[in-house]
């Protein structure tokens, strides 16, 4: 019997109580109700990211033309975020604690990452010593990711949390690296160049630093996305130089996920259950998306009626979003589940004045983000699922998270302990 530590503990909780919030909604035919997030003045919004409590990020233009980052929540709705003394920003990820970062441009001009809190506001984030810094991902403990440049104009992957500040991720032997995404746990993946120029997935934690995830027989890797099980997908070139998307764990290493029958596939995002999405070419030479588990390996989800879609995201619950062509070549927003297969998100909201076509983020109660034309302007949407359960106001939600946070800090005061003892 394989038994969870306090952190999987925690997230088994945290997961089942979403599941409950969400049994309503797979009992019925799937509907949703859109919510217009608005502008800041301006005629076009993008929403990037939303946590598990409905908060929405992404950046949109002012009465004066310039771009600024917000924050969405119901109970306010857009609030501006500003910038750090630039005429521009804008917000990629949040947390579910609200803490959101994104890239803003400073009073002269260069480019810095920032971490903005509603007690504290924006700050600068700085960068390794060169010109410009952005960042990627933030976990539940208000560590962030991203990428900067040095001193000598290379190009770095960084590590920033608010006790020590930004550290320098390193390379597998080049000079370059990025960061990609990060876990509760503070692992990081990415991609590195090597000292003979060859491109490498790597995965990194703080106990051990930087190391190659190798790959299928080819020369090159990359890493999109890891899990809070530590588990990794990406796409690597084979023996014979073609593209395919793996699964890597520490326990196992690299696994090769297959094709839809063509030559090539790559992973694009994983689920905390192990399921992978991502995009494969057919025996016919179209691209498709897939979903793959262990269980029943990768399977097809379809078009709606093109020739081509493409999978943005997955929630805990195999829910996923993506856009896909239309028979008549047009571009239109997805989702997808076991239940209904793939359906036009515009066939499942009541909203004749919108055409919803990219669908950026799902959360694990089901809501949506992403954009559309209403009215012939740009806007950014939020759909919400119709059911008997509502999604908690941030609020109100912290003790409900604080359920997964708990197991997760018992978890990693755990980890530093055992670090420390493999040091003396």
């Amino acid at each position: 019997m394989k038994i969870l530590n306090a952190c999987k503990v925690g997230m088994a909780l945290t997961a089942a109580a979403f599941l409950g919030m969400i049994t309503a909604q797979r009992a019925d035919a799937i509907s949703f109700s859109l919510t217009d997030l608005g502008t800041l003045g301006g005629y076009s919004t993008y929403a990037a990211d939303i946590n598990e409590y409905g908060q929405v990020v992404g950046s949109s233009n002012t009465a004066e033309g310039g771009n600024r980052a917000f924050l969405w929540e119901k109970s306010s709705g857009m609030i501006n975020l500003g910038t750090l003394g630039g005429n521009s920003s804008g917000a990629n990820a949040i947390n579910n604690y609200g803490q959101v970062i994104g890239g803003s441009s400073t009073a002269d001009g260069q480019s810095r990452a920032f971490l903005w809190e509603k007690s504290s506001g924006m700050i600068n984030l700085g960068t390794l010593g060169g010109g410009y810094s952005f960042p990627i991902a933030i976990n539940n403990y208000g560590q962030v990711i991203g990428g900067s440049s040095t001193a000598d104009g290379q190009g770095r992957g960084f590590f920033w949390e608010g006790s020590s500040g930004m550290s320098d991720l390193g390379t597998l032997g080049g000079s370059f690296s990025r960061a990609i995404a990060i876990n509760d746990y503070g692992q990081v993946i990415g991609s590195s160049s090597t000292a003979d120029g060859q491109g490498r997935g790597f995965f990194w934690e703080g106990s051990s630093g930087m190391s190659d995830l190798g790959t299928l027989g080819g020369n090159n890797s990359y890493a999109n996305a890891i899990n809070n099980y530590g588990q990794v997908i990406g796409g690597s070139a084979t023996a014979d130089e073609q593209s395919r998307a793996f699964l890597w764990e520490k326990s196992s290493g690299m696994v090769n996920l297959g094709t839809l029958g063509g030559n090539s596939s790559g992973a694009i995002a994983i689920n905390n259950y192990g399921q992978v999405i991502g995009t494969s070419t057919t025996a016919d030479g179209q691209s498709r998306p897939f979903l793959w588990e262990k269980s029943s390996g990768m399977i097809d989800l379809g078009t709606l009626g093109g020739n081509s879609s493409y999978v943005r995201a997955i929630n805990d619950y195999g829910q996923v979003i993506g856009d896909s062509n239309t028979a008549d070549g047009q571009g239109r927003a997805f989702f997808w589940d076991k239940t209904s297969g793939i359906s036009d998100l515009n066939n499942l909201v009541s909203a004749p004045d919108w055409i919803l076509y990219e669908a950026s983020d799902i959360n694990n109660a089901g809501q949506i983000v992403g954009r559309g034309v209403y009215n012939g302007q740009t806007r950014a949407f939020l759909l919400t699922p119709n059911t008997s359960k509502s999604v908690p106001e941030p609020s109100s939600a912290l003790a409900f998270l604080a359920l997964g946070a708990v197991g997760a800090g018992a978890a990693k005061r755990q980890r530093q302990q055992q670090e420390a003892s493999s040091r003396n």
